[in-house]
């Protein structure tokens, strides 16, 4: 490929290249400088690149629902099943509420809309949590239309690889009626490969491959999806336990899940250098970021919460706010164990919700991931629980 054609804009300026550059130091002076500049941005919105330009152009297909359903292990007949998803409250199918952010890339490719010299080239980002919010659902032939506002820059130093960036941006997503589908906070890090790769911070004993390794939970999950049978916020108490979900994580489920999503695998190449999941290809790519082993996305673990709210609590409930936070990478080899617990109950403008505390465990033991799931279910009042009420944007 002709390196003069690729358009290198501010949305692709978290790494210009798949090699790992020195770049420049992250010396005080240009960190400030650096934070000074990015800072100008926040609260400004960042234009979309050309695909999600299209993309928000184009109804969503059936097709790509199904999709993205059964590449992230969630393949609920609502999602799939149209003579199913007729007889529901919805009266047809709609996307997982999850399928919102596969829609769009620009907040991940412009989490820093500023091109800085040398600094750059020698970071690379991981995803580090997400805040969502969904309004209505996604149905077939809607448009979801994005708008991606940057948010914040901070400075920080941790036990990861020290001195890092944590970033951020927030994107309310409409549909073409004009409804607001969803918002979306996005959060990042971004590192030093070099510093990662000398630290050596992901340790693996010996066996660890990419066949799953045996979790002693592994295996012994038994889909018990709820469908059409309503739970009752009256039949729910602070404290009950909801059935887990165990994950093998494999090469396989990486690229899959990645596929899966609206944008589809793409490579470098394809977006000026940095593509917006070419870092999950299982031969080379992870080895940029400094990773031993291909990782997740964050999309596939967020999707684990909302499948597990879902089999538990059946269609006619409505998965509201998901704030997850993500703790390690989930690895190819890695085994998780999902599991939820009912934190609290509230009656919010009429709405019967209830706030579910998630942890996602390794088979060592690690906590990968944790966060909260508010969800709204139907009183025995009125089977049809309402949908959050649109918000003042």
């Amino acid at each position: 490929m002709d390196e003069s054609k690729i358009d290198r804009n501010i949305t692709y300026g978290v790494a210009g290249d798949l090699t790992s550059k020195s770049g420049a130091e992250m010396t005080d002076e240009i960190v400030d400088q650096f934070v000074s500049e990015t800072r100008k941005w926040i609260g400004r919105e960042i234009p979309l690149d050309e695909e999600d330009k299209f993309r928000a152009s184009q109804p969503v297909d059936a097709s790509e629902i199904r999709r993205y359903a059964l590449t992230h292990r969630n393949p609920n007949p609502l999602y799939v099943d149209a003579d199913y998803a007729k007889t529901t409250r919805w009266g047809g199918i709609i996307a997982p509420n999850n399928f919102m952010h596969t829609c769009y890339s620009t907040e991940v490719t412009g989490t820093v809309p500023v091109q800085f010299s040398g600094l750059l080239q020698a970071q690379h980002w991981l995803q580090s949590g997400i805040g969502l919010e969904f309004f209505v659902p996604i149905k077939v032939g809607d448009l979801v239309q994005p708008k991606v506002i940057f948010n914040d820059i901070q400075v920080t130093t941790g036990s990861f690889i020290g001195k890092m960036f944590l970033n951020s941006t927030k994107t309310i997503v409409n549909n073409q009626r004009g409804e607001v589908i969803g918002t979306h906070k996005h959060y990042d890090m971004l590192y030093s490969v070099a510093k990662a790769k000398e630290k050596k911070v992901f340790n693996f004993p010996a066996e660890q491959g990419y066949p799953p390794l045996k979790h002693e939970e592994l295996g012994r999950w038994t889909i018990k999806r709820r469908g059409a049978t309503p739970l009752y916020y009256e039949d729910v108490n602070v404290g009950d336990e909801l059935p887990p979900i165990n994950y093998g994580m494999t090469v396989m489920d990486i690229v899959g899940t990645m596929a899966g999503i609206r944008c589809g695998l793409e490579y470098p190449q394809e977006r000026g250098g940095l593509g917006c999941h070419w870092h999950y290809h299982p031969v080379t790519c992870f080895q940029v970021r400094g990773m031993p082993l291909p990782f997740d996305s964050g999309q596939s673990r967020y999707g684990f919460a909302a499948r597990l709210i879902t089999d538990w609590a059946g269609d006619n409930c409505w998965v509201w706010k998901m704030d997850i936070q993500l703790r390690k990478p989930c690895f190819a080899g890695d085994s998780i164990v999902v599991k939820g617990k009912v934190a609290a109950k509230n009656i919010i403008n009429g709405r019967h919700c209830l706030d579910v505390f998630v942890t996602y465990e390794n088979q060592r033991n690690e906590t990968i991931a944790k966060g909260t799931v508010v969800c709204i279910l139907p009183s025995k009042k009125c089977d049809a629980p309402l949908l959050p009420e649109q918000p003042e944007l």
